[in-house]
């Protein structure tokens, strides 16, 4: 049986410069994201929207992740936290690798937090959709896994209110390196290429379905 799911999405709209102050002036508007079709109640806080195989795909890397301490501490902050977060398949997601969506609000960064919607197309293969780059700018692996604790890392923040606000991206590459040293280590492997904490948009879509 589906679920309906509503979260607010709070988006700014610059409206131009206040004549008298010189001063932005910043018009909100609300907009409600309403999941309906295909979803369920997974456990507690956490809200599928997908089909059998790709839930038991998402399991699966949340089982993976839930190897490494920083994957077991993004999990655990994601549960004790008092929002919820909707993962939901989307093919409009893969050309951005995927995206966490939440309402633009102080409660990101005041210890408040709000709910998420993850979005990412969970049929992509596992070498994922992307290819990024590293701090001598090469480009390095960004597979389906890894994409996916990146997006569960700004899930986090937004859920207990500790993202940096300005340097969201920053703040998710430098945990996501954490977890890919800490799962190369689980396999023996040394010297793991890491992604360059500044250099964000420089990926290279490497998969088009």
């Amino acid at each position: 049986m589906g679920i309906k799911f509503s979260i607010q999405i709070l988006v700014f709209l610059v409206c131009g410069l206040a004549a008298a102050s010189s001063k932005k002036n910043y018009s909100l508007v609300l907009d409600y994201y309403e999941v309906e079709n295909n979803c369920k109640i997974v456990e507690e806080n956490f809200y599928f929207c997908g089909n059998n195989e790709q839930e038991q795909r998402v399991l699966s890397w949340m089982q993976d992740i839930s190897q490494t301490s920083v994957g077991r501490e993004t999990l655990f902050a994601i549960k004790k936290s008092q929002h919820r977060m909707l993962i939901m398949h989307s093919a409009h997601s893969v050309g951005t690798a995927g995206r966490t969506l939440a309402p633009l609000t102080k409660n990101l960064e005041n210890g408040v937090g709000v709910d998420v919607v993850v979005q990412m197309h969970l049929d992509m293969p596992e070498s994922g959709t992307h290819l990024v780059t590293d701090s001598h700018n090469k480009l390095i692996p960004f597979t389906a896994r890894i994409n996916f604790f990146h997006e569960l890392s700004h899930a986090r923040h937004k859920m207990n209110g500790t993202l940096w606000l300005i340097q969201a991206e920053e703040q998710a590459v430098a945990e996501e390196n954490i977890y890919r040293q800490e799962s190369d280590g689980l396999l023996g492997i040394t010297n793991t290429p890491l992604r360059d904490l500044y250099y964000t948009d420089n990926d290279q879509r490497v998969w088009f379905p």
